[in-house]
């Protein structure tokens, strides 16, 4: 089971960091734990992870040039993959950031991104300013629950990964700084 997460994660990092590279690193793709799974399948991870990149570029890259060149996406695009059930074949749909994330919601992660610099700048610890972050992020997922649609449970869905993250950032962080302290006391 750990092994499998692991080549879904692999699969995860290299299809967005193949997306990064593609469109001024603004496009970001979203898959799907099945999308994920027929990836690593078709791909036989038995071979290493350089098949899992080796597939991406021989089966996603195409069809995200061809949407580019359509006009269908550009940087400012969120790519939703998928996979049709019961094929080995990949869906994806197509939405435009500016349409997620708007109006209210928009301005609220402006004005916190600007506190979080501002609480950064002035000193404060950044673990602090992570953990206020997360509380924030918490909040505007239950705001965007209230919604209805299949746009804001993506929304919901990437704030839940943003805070999950965040949160494995900040222990690694508390992890780093204890070891520091611990060698600075052994030291003296």
């Amino acid at each position: 089971l750990q092994v499998a997460a692991y080549h879904a994660d692999y699969a995860r990092t290299a299809l967005r960091e193949m997306a990064e590279g593609f469109c001024r690193k603004r496009l970001i793709v979203y898959p799907s734990e099945a999308a994920l799974r027929m990836i690593n399948w078709c791909a036989d991870t038995v071979n290493g992870e350089k098949a899992v990149k080796h597939w991406l570029e021989k089966h996603v890259r195409p069809v995200l040039e061809n949407l580019e060149k359509n006009g269908t996406i550009n940087e400012n695009s969120v790519i939703f993959v998928d996979n049709y059930v019961g094929t080995k074949e990949l869906a994806y749909r197509i939405e435009n950031r500016e349409d997620i994330c708007g109006g209210i919601h928009s301005e609220k992660f402006g004005v916190w991104a600007a506190y979080m610099r501002s609480a950064y700048e002035k000193g404060k610890y950044l673990e602090q300013c992570v953990e206020s972050l997360i509380e924030r992020l918490n909040d505007i997922s239950g705001e965007v629950s209230s919604l209805t649609g299949t746009c804001p449970m993506h929304i919901r869905e990437a704030t839940e990964e943003v805070v999950a993250i965040t949160g494995r950032t900040i222990s690694t962080a508390v992890d780093l700084k204890s070891i520091k302290m611990d060698r600075a006391s052994k030291r003296q």
